[in-house]
Order: C-alpha cells, then structure tokens, then sequence
C-alpha cells in the first residue's frame, strides 16, 4: 500500500467510519498510532482552512497536503513542506521506516514481489497491401451475400404462395 493510498483510505475517506461502536468523531479528526520497530509514528489529520499560517510559504494549491514531524518529548516540531507525489507514491512501509528511523535504506530485488500474470501488448501492424486484400475481401463477401439474397428470392417467386407475399418481400429488398 502506498502512503497516498493508505492516506485517501483512511484518512481523508468520510465514509470511512471508526471500528469503534462508541466513537462518533468523523475519521479526518481521529490520529493514529502505529508502532514500527522501537518508534511510534502518530499520524493526525488537520484541515488548513488558510495559508496564512507563517510556517506555510504562500504558494498554497487547492487540495495540497502538507507533512511535519512533531516531538512529544522536545516539543518542537520540524518545518511544515508539501507533500509532491514521489512521496504519495512511496511504499507506506518505507514512508515508515523513514520517519522512524530517518534514513533511507535501498529496496533490494527480493524485497519485491510481483505478480504471476505478465501481460504482453503486440501491436498490430498491416502493411497497406494487407488492408487493401481485406477491403476487397469483404467487397466479395458482400457481392456473395446479394447474390445469394436475389437467388433465394427467385426460387421463391417459383412458390404457390409468392403472389401473396411478394410485393411485401420486393419493397423490404430493395430497401
């Protein structure tokens, strides 16, 4: 799960309801705590109803979100910055591990796992000969469908019953 999805699922979502059976705060005003390793990373939602608030620089974007780390210990908190989309792509784990642990430490090719189903895309590709045979091909099969249309059409017009039903099938026909 990325860090934007695990945001838009359980953060920002005002559908999403508390589990808890007794809680009537909307989700957006809960904060969460999550133990990773030695660290507990607590994570809160705040709306920003204004960039006027000095620790946000001027350029504020409809719908952006900000990021800051806050000591409970020290009591001070980092700088507020926007949150770009390199990081709402990152993997929410190591989102973690680097809030946790303030470093970065390289994903390895087996850390990852991908599916089993590998998907193929083969253009295709028709020179113009190749369309030109199917446009006359299809011309044929059309010219065999008249002919065969005004064959069943003459053998009818041998029937005991054509005098009573041809000029309904002649005006069908020939629209």
């Amino acid at each position: 799960m990325t860090l934007g999805e695990f945001l838009t699922k359980y953060c920002f979502n005002k559908s999403y309801e508390c589990p808890s059976s007794n809680c009537e705060v909307p989700m957006l005003d809960h904060s969460r705590k999550l133990v990773y390793g030695r660290v507990c990373v607590e994570v809160t939602t705040q709306v920003v109803v204004s960039g006027t608030d000095e620790s946000i620089n001027g350029n504020t974007a409809p719908g952006q979100i900000y990021a800051w780390t806050y000591c409970n210990s020290c009591k001070l908190s980092s700088a507020v910055v926007p949150v770009n989309m390199s990081v709402w792509h990152l993997s929410f784990g190591k989102y973690l591990d680097y809030i946790a642990y303030s470093t970065f430490s390289k994903v390895r090719p087996y850390n990852v796992q991908f599916s089993p189903v590998q998907c193929r895309i083969i253009p295709n590709q028709y020179t113009k000969q190749a369309l030109l045979d199917g446009v006359t091909r299809m011309a044929s099969l059309a010219d065999d469908i008249v002919r065969t249309a005004e064959d069943r059409l003459a053998l009818f017009t041998k029937h005991d019953h054509y005098s009573q039903y041809a000029g309904t099938f002649h005006t069908v026909l020939r629209q």
